[in-house]
């Protein structure tokens, strides 16, 4: 399995076949992806701004990307070193990973995965989530502020950099 973290374009790999189209998208990149079969690499793209979390997420979608599913502590590593890299000390990243609307944001039972993510995997750093000021349908965002690239959930009206898998 291949995984490779890129910020100007996307890549998919398999052990034979090596698509790579630097910032392409759309049908271009639709046509790579179908010749690589069963790609299992991982592409992150940073947007480049701050972004509330829905706003984050039609940002991914107009890009034919998501947020970030993470299913590993591999995967999570990988988007942190990704993030680290790219993005100014302080920010923090949106994962695709939320609380609905109506529901305490403090209940970790509750978040769901963004549906096209099949993952179970969580991060969350001590004590969170917690719902902090018992809002309501916050989102998960993954704390840039030391190596552990843990969790914290916040409201979904919060600016964090958007970083997009592809």
């Amino acid at each position: 399995r291949t995984r490779r973290a890129s910020a100007g374009g996307w890549v998919a790999e398999r052990s034979e076949l090596r698509c790579e189209k630097g910032s392409g998208q759309g049908e271009a990149k639709k046509n790579c992806l179908d010749s690589c079969g069963e790609c299992e690499s991982v592409t992150y793209q940073d947007v480049g701004g701050n972004f509330k979390f829905d706003s984050c997420s039609d940002e991914c979608s107009a890009n034919d990307c998501k947020m970030p599913c993470v299913t590993s502590a591999e995967d999570n590593q990988a988007l942190f070193d990704f993030a680290s890299a790219v993005i100014d000390d302080g920010e923090d990243v949106w994962l695709g990973y939320q609380a609905p609307a109506n529901v305490d944001s403090s209940d970790a039972s509750k978040y769901v995965w963004a549906p096209d993510c099949p993952s179970s995997y969580t991060n969350w750093r001590a004590p969170n989530p917690d719902g902090d000021g018992g809002f309501k349908g916050g989102g998960a965002e993954m704390k840039m502020d030391d190596s552990t690239a843990t969790w914290n959930d916040n409201q979904k009206g919060t600016k964090n950099r958007c970083v997009c898998q592809c």
